[in-house]
């Protein structure tokens, strides 16, 4: 485990019950003494060894920051001599099952993001685009982005998100990021750039998470579009 002193501890009271369960569970405290963090990293290397020769991975899972670093610096496949196995499509199907409460989060999630594109965004680019303003795409970006702060909207009653939606858990995991002017990144990492929003085809794409569950939302918007423009190969949306 690894955090802030309070957090570790909050964490560890938490998972003590696991303590005294059919299967032994040990603690491994992460501080600020690096090379107490590498012995503990070194142990759950023997562990592993000790259990076999396969260990099951998330392949696309690749993460970065000093925590993973560490970790690599210890731990190799080839070092312990082991297989690594794609254990992706097993735990998806573990995570897919979903209780009444969690099904309930995940529309709340939904809905919540629906509500900013649909009732905020819309009417942002709308304005810039009927008063010819000169608004980039980062600025506009930018102001979607405040918006998670506005406790005020997310209170609506015209929202249906409830009277315990707790906007402090709110968190963005994908942009927002506006695109327009025929420049366009369609990969998942695209951030928006300072070049001003054109009248056009214009794409939106935001997602975020609210208590653990995300959601993600695309658009494209034509303004003025010519006919081959509004076919439907032209035209798209998703939320996930």
């Amino acid at each position: 485990m690894s955090g802030g002193a309070d957090a570790v501890c909050l964490i560890a009271r938490h998972l003590e019950p696991l303590r005294g369960g059919k299967t032994a569970v040990e603690f491994l405290m992460r501080g600020k003494d690096e090379t107490e963090n590498r012995r503990h990293f070194q142990t759950i290397c023997d562990a592993i060894k000790k259990c076999g020769n396969k260990l099951g991975v998330l392949a696309k899972d690749q993460a970065d920051g000093p925590f993973p670093k560490a970790w690599r610096e210890v731990y190799s496949a080839e070092g312990l001599g082991v297989q690594e196995v794609d254990v992706s499509l097993a735990f998806s199907l573990c995570m897919s099952v979903k209780d009444e409460a969690e099904l309930k989060i995940m529309r709340t999630t939904s809905r919540a993001l629906v509500a900013v594109m649909k009732d905020y965004f819309i009417d942002e680019m709308s304005k810039i685009i009927d008063e010819e303003k000169k608004v980039t795409h980062e600025a506009l970006s930018r102001k979607i982005e405040a918006k998670i702060d506005d406790q005020k909207f997310f209170k609506a009653k015209s929202l249906k998100l409830g009277d315990d939606f707790d906007v402090t858990q709110l968190d963005w995991t994908v942009g927002p990021v506006v695109q327009s002017g025929g420049k366009y990144d369609l990969k998942q990492s695209a951030q928006a750039d300072d070049n001003p929003l054109h009248a056009g085809i214009i794409l939106a794409s935001m997602g975020w998470r609210y208590k653990s569950y995300s959601a993600q939302i695309g658009r494209t918007y034509l303004i003025d579009p010519s006919k081959v423009r509004t076919s439907r190969r032209y035209t798209g949306g998703y939320l996930v």
